[in-house]
């Protein structure tokens, strides 16, 4: 689905298929959305994402969040978000707070 043909409508990414990610990423997708890439690493993540996202390309982290206007965050731990560069950082603010730096 090209995005501009419905105002309002992104293109998402999903980190962390897991029980929670893959739910989101299907939800936001029956709402319109494109869900252009997730990722997913245990045996489990990759079976949801088949499941609830079929046709949708797992990928490394950095390359999710690089295809993405929107990135649905789903993992257990921020030490994980802490891996990869490209992915945004926690702000002093607490929770919620975070920033592509």
């Amino acid at each position: 689905m090209d995005t501009s043909e419905r105002a309002g409508r992104l293109t998402v990414g999903v980190l962390g298929a897991g029980r929670v990610g893959s739910v989101v990423g299907a939800a936001l997708a029956r709402a319109g959305h494109h869900v252009v890439a997730a990722s997913g690493v245990s045996r489990a993540s990759v079976a949801l994402a088949e499941r609830h996202l079929p046709g949708v390309p797992l990928l490394p982290a950095d390359e999710v969040v690089a295809r993405a206007e929107l990135v649905c965050v789903a993992v257990p731990t921020t030490r994980w978000l802490r891996s990869s560069p490209a992915l945004p950082r926690p702000m002093p603010g607490g929770p919620g707070s975070w920033s592509r730096t």
